[in-house]
């Protein structure tokens, strides 16, 4: 369920999150929002620049869970990097689950992530966006309030 919120209309309330990143090779993966409250993922896009090979992404989600240790699951499907090119830059949108899928929840603690993959590639830089909603009024950091 969304805030309900009587001075913020409906595109107020959301918050853009990302990250910008230098040189970006095979194998590694870069925190991009740390949830700091309950949030809904609502849409995500991505642009590269200097693209060396085919490289391929991942948005993943580490959540601790008490008792049972940390556990990763992905959030969407693979992508390809799109390259900046004569008719300028070209934005990737993100492929997410479906509106309304329990992959698209954080919790307070989740830190989403971008994984690369691909073989020799590469890019020379990295931008992304996601853009999220908080899902309730109340909002706490780090268990204070």
């Amino acid at each position: 369920m969304a805030v309900v919120n009587r001075t913020l209309d409906a595109s107020e309330q959301r918050k853009v999150a990302g990250i910008k990143s230098g040189v970006v090779a095979t194998g590694l993966t870069l925190p991009v929002v740390f949830a700091d409250q309950p949030l809904t993922i609502q849409a995500a896009q991505a642009a590269f620049f200097g693209i060396s090979g085919s490289p391929v992404y991942l948005l993943t989600c580490q959540r601790f869970i008490n008792g049972s240790g940390a556990t990763v699951f992905e959030v969407g499907t693979t992508f390809a990097a799109r390259a900046f090119g004569t008719s300028g830059l070209l934005p990737s949108g993100i492929s997410l689950p479906a509106t309304g899928s329990s992959l698209l929840n954080l919790v307070s603690g989740d830190v989403l992530m971008v994984s690369t993959f691909g073989s020799n590639a590469a890019v020379s830089g990295l931008a992304l966006s996601v853009v999220l909603l908080p899902t309730q009024d109340i909002r706490t950091y780090f268990g204070l309030v």
